[in-house]
C-alpha cells in the first residue's frame, strides 16, 4: 500500500511540473499576440503573419466543429505545419482551459487513388505530424478524424468523427 501512495505522490509532482513548464512556455516563448483582425473578438492569437487561432472548450462532433469554425471569415479547423505551430496551438488550448482535454484539429483521412491519406481541411500540404505511440491505428476501421490529446503532451490520435470533442479554429488574416 505504501508503494502505491509513494507512486501516486511522485506522479502528482511530475504532473505539476509538466503543467508549470507548459504554462511557462506559453508565457515566455509563445506569449499571446492578439490577432490583427480585431473583428473576430477576444481570445484569437496570431501564430503566423497570415493565421490566427482560438481553442474552443466545447463538445462537438467533427462536422459541427468544422461548421463552427466556418462561421468566422476564412475559418477552418487548424492545420499544423511545424513545431512552432504545434506549440502555439498547445498554448491556445492551455489558455482555453488548464484541464486535460482532447481537441479536434483539421486533419482527416481521405481516400486517394484507393489508399488512405491524411489531408488538412484547408488544402495545405501534410508536411508535419506528431502522432502518439501506435497512432494512427484506425481502430475498428472507423477513425478518420484527428484530435490533439492535450496541451501537456500535444500528441495526436485518430478518432471517430462522431466523438464529441473541443476544437481549435484558425482564420486567415
Amino acid at each position: 500500500m505504501r508503494a502505491v501512495v509513494v507512486t501516486a505522490v511522485l506522479l502528482l509532482v511530475v504532473l505539476m511540473f509538466m503543467s508549470a513548464s507548459a504554462a511557462d512556455m506559453c508565457k515566455t516563448k509563445f506569449p499571446p499576440i492578439p490577432c490583427t483582425n480585431t473583428k473576430l473578438g477576444d481570445g484569437w492569437v496570431q501564430i503566423t503573419k497570415k493565421r490566427c487561432v482560438k481553442a474552443f472548450y466545447d463538445n462537438l462532433v467533427y462536422t459541427d466543429a468544422q461548421r463552427a469554425c466556418r462561421k468566422y471569415p476564412h475559418g477552418l479547423l487548424v492545420s499544423i505545419h511545424n513545431d512552432d505551430n504545434q506549440s502555439q496551438v498547445q498554448c491556445a488550448m492551455y489558455r482555453a482551459t488548464t484541464r486535460k482535454v482532447q481537441y479536434y484539429i483539421g486533419l482527416i483521412s481521405t481516400t486517394v487513388n484507393g489508399k488512405n491519406a491524411w489531408t488538412w481541411t484547408d488544402g495545405s500540404v501534410f508536411n508535419y505530424q506528431r502522432w502518439g505511440a501506435g497512432q494512427p491505428d484506425n481502430y475498428n476501421n472507423r477513425e478518420h478524424c484527428v484530435e490533439m490529446v492535450s496541451w501537456d503532451s500535444g500528441l495526436w490520435n485518430d478518432v471517430a468523427c462522431a466523438d464529441k470533442k473541443s476544437y481549435v479554429c484558425e482564420v486567415l488574416v
